[in-house]
C-alpha cells in the first residue's frame, strides 16, 4: 500500500510542478514550488556600445586565461563557427595566457568594434625545452594587439587579432593624431 501511495504522491507532485524546502526569514522550513523550469528567459539583447564591447572581450580573454578554448569558440562570429571546434582547438594547448588588459577603445560602430589590448602569452609546446635559453631570458612576452568584433544584432562577437601596425594599414582612419 505504501508503494501505491508514494506513486500517486510522485504523480501528483509531478502534475502540479517541483516543489522545494524552503526556510523563510524566521527560520521555519515550509514547502513552496520551486519556479518551472519550462519558462525560460528570452536571451538577453544588448546594445552595440563601448562597454558591452570592453565587457565582452574581457570576459572571452578570462576564458582564454583559463584554457577553456571551447567557452572562447563559443565568442566567435557565426562564420567563424564553419571551422569545425575540433580544428579549433588544433594546438590551443601550446598556448599560456595571462593578465589581460583592454588598454582602449579605438572604435564603437553599429556592427564594427576595435579595441586595443594587451596580454602576457607563454609558448608551452614541448620541443621548446630543446631551446637554451641564457640565465634571466624567458619565452614569455607582453603582446599587444588591436581586437576586431562584430555586432551580430544580439551581441558582440570576436573576429581576430592584430598586430597594431598591421591593423592601422587596413585602417589608417583609426590611427591616432
Amino acid at each position: 500500500m505504501n508503494i501505491a501511495l508514494s506513486l500517486v504522491f510522485v504523480a501528483g507532485a509531478a502534475a502540479l510542478g517541483t516543489w522545494a524546502w524552503v526556510s523563510g526569514p524566521d527560520g521555519n522550513r515550509t514547502v513552496e514550488a520551486a519556479p518551472s523550469a519550462s519558462i525560460a528567459s528570452p536571451a538577453p539583447r544588448f546594445e552595440p556600445t563601448e562597454a558591452r564591447l570592453a565587457e565582452r572581450s574581457l570576459a572571452r580573454w578570462n576564458v582564454v586565461c583559463r584554457g577553456d578554448w571551447i567557452a572562447a569558440y563559443d565568442f566567435q562570429t557565426t562564420e567563424q563557427k564553419l571551422v569545425p571546434l575540433a580544428q579549433f582547438l588544433q594546438g590551443k594547448q601550446h598556448h599560456v595566457y595571462a593578465n589581460p588588459a583592454i588598454e582602449k577603445v579605438l572604435h564603437v560602430g553599429r556592427t564594427d568594434g576595435f579595441l586595443q589590448v594587451r596580454v602576457v602569452w607563454t609558448p608551452t609546446h614541448p620541443d621548446l625545452q630543446r631551446v637554451q635559453l641564457q640565465p634571466g631570458e624567458t619565452l614569455t612576452e607582453e603582446l599587444r594587439m588591436v581586437e576586431s568584433w562584430r555586432f551580430d544584432g544580439e551581441d558582440w562577437c570576436y573576429v581576430r587579432a592584430q598586430r597594431p601596425e598591421e591593423f592601422l594599414e587596413e585602417h589608417p582612419e583609426l590611427a591616432p593624431r
